[in-house]
């Protein structure tokens, strides 16, 4: 689970996996729904001491652009606008570079000259990623993708280079309006790609090699799951949901379950 704090970096809520295991064989323990707080990070791996002593690896398999827009999502529900709409403005152009890398898969182009090419031609450039993005996309799938919004456009350009600090309603649809955004693209991309994409997605699993299988069977390593993230794919496609209930379901877990600091190592 993520969340924004006060203005603090984002949070992931991680469970203890040894906990979940230990209440499976003892069902009056009322650990079930209890959640540790770390901070994000760049890699996704995350490393803690629950507080009856476990210590525990949680990797995180989700892409930068869901991050993000599940930021996004978080701030406004905390009233941190300016902040919403900067992640959801991050997460558009994460997911077009998360589109862009995804051709080169599907075009055999391996994973550090993919990483060479972006990181040489691209990376300093939003314009030139988008004009790769739109060029690749009606290359590819021999359609264009959805146009952003000239007024959004317009908003999110106040926001980034003016400095204008937008109201609760106009970060509301702005990320309303890149959730549909956002998920369009997703669709035309899993209807047509749902192995290749899941296959390319899961390169985030290779950090599982580095740790060793017993501390995975025993819970000590885990993949964290989080069912409250918004745009992961194969759930996004499959789910009949608007913004408004996917910020409904956020903030069902934000109620639901318990929060606990916990010690990093």
């Amino acid at each position: 689970m993520l969340q924004n704090n006060g203005g603090e970096n984002l949070n992931i809520y991680i469970q203890c996996a040894q906990c979940i295991k230990s209440n499976q064989l003892n069902s009056s323990n009322n650990q079930d729904f209890q959640f540790y707080k770390v901070p994000v990070n760049e890699e996704g791996v995350y490393n803690f001491i629950c507080y009856r002593g476990h210590e525990t690896t949680a990797i995180s398999p989700y892409e930068k652009y869901q991050i993000l827009f599940q930021m996004g999502a978080n701030a406004l529900l905390e009233g941190y606008y300016f902040e919403s709409v900067g992640c959801f403005i991050a997460s558009v152009e994460r997911f077009r570079e998360w589109t862009i890398k995804f051709i080169w898969y599907l075009n055999g182009i391996n994973e550090k000259k993919s990483d060479d090419l972006w990181n040489k031609h691209f990376k300093n450039s939003s314009e030139r990623q988008l004009g790769a993005f739109s060029a690749m996309f009606i290359d590819h799938f021999k359609e264009p993708p959805l146009i952003f919004d000239g007024k959004q456009s317009s908003f999110r350009n106040k926001v980034l280079h003016k400095g204008i600090i937008p109201t609760r309603d106009e970060t509301y649809k702005f990320g309303e309006y890149v959730f549909g955004y956002l998920r369009s693209i997703q669709k035309t991309i899993y209807l047509k790609y749902e192995k290749e994409s899941f296959e390319f997605s899961s390169k985030f699993m290779k950090r599982f090699n580095v740790f060793e299988k017993p501390k995975i069977i025993s819970g000590e390593t885990m993949i964290q799951n989080a069912s409250e993230m918004i745009l992961v794919m194969s759930y996004s496609v499959c789910r009949d949901t608007c913004f408004k209930d996917e910020l409904e379901i956020i903030d069902k877990y934000r109620n639901v379950y318990k929060f606990q600091e916990m010690e990093l190592f």
